[in-house]
């Protein structure tokens, strides 16, 4: 922070006005003042720092600090901040853990958001697509037609949003012959 600066405001928006001020300190008799959208979280410093305690989701977005110095010239920085949640352990369904050889099939994976890549795993690795494996749109479904013996082992979904993954618990598949 340079040293000529005489008061500094931070809003949550792009623009400084007063209906977003969520704190300002006053270098001349050292004060912090917390504003309408401050929500008692929220700690702004000399240095210019503001600290958000507990993150939300909702304390995404743009930020905006506003300096005057000395001389009541004023400058602007904006910052964005983006808060990402954790992913929930998705759940893997199988219509049948035994199948027949020849027979098909069909793995769901369930996530508990919306909007996550999905990927799948056979016996702990990343699963080796085949001729005989089709993914829905989404990757959500896995359905496997003409299983073969090697198809048997521990299948899992992993999902994540590009913050933090998780994988569902493994499902075993076990292949008969007729």
């Amino acid at each position: 922070m340079p040293l000529n600066v005489q008061a500094l405001y931070w809003y949550k928006q792009k623009d400084p006005t007063k209906s977003y001020e969520v704190a300002r300190y006053l270098t001349p008799n050292n004060t912090t003042s917390k504003m309408p959208q401050h929500s008692g979280r929220k700690t702004v410093f000399y240095s210019g720092s503001l600290l958000i305690r507990n993150v939300t989701q909702a304390d995404s977005g743009f930020y905006t600090l506003l300096t005057f110095n000395t001389e009541m010239e004023s400058e602007l920085t904006h910052v964005h901040l983006e808060v990402y949640k954790s992913v929930a352990q998705p759940t893997l369904q199988m219509d049948n853990t035994t199948v027949t050889e020849e027979g098909s099939v069909v793995l769901t994976c369930l996530p508990g958001d919306t909007g996550l890549s999905i990927r799948w795993l056979f016996n702990h690795q990343s699963l080796y697509f085949n001729s005989r494996m089709t993914l829905s749109q989404k990757n959500s479904q896995l359905t496997i037609d003409s299983v073969r013996r090697e198809d048997a082992g521990e299948y899992q979904c992993e999902v994540s949003n590009g913050y933090s993954s998780k994988a569902s618990v493994p499902v075993q598949m076990s292949v008969t012959s007729e």
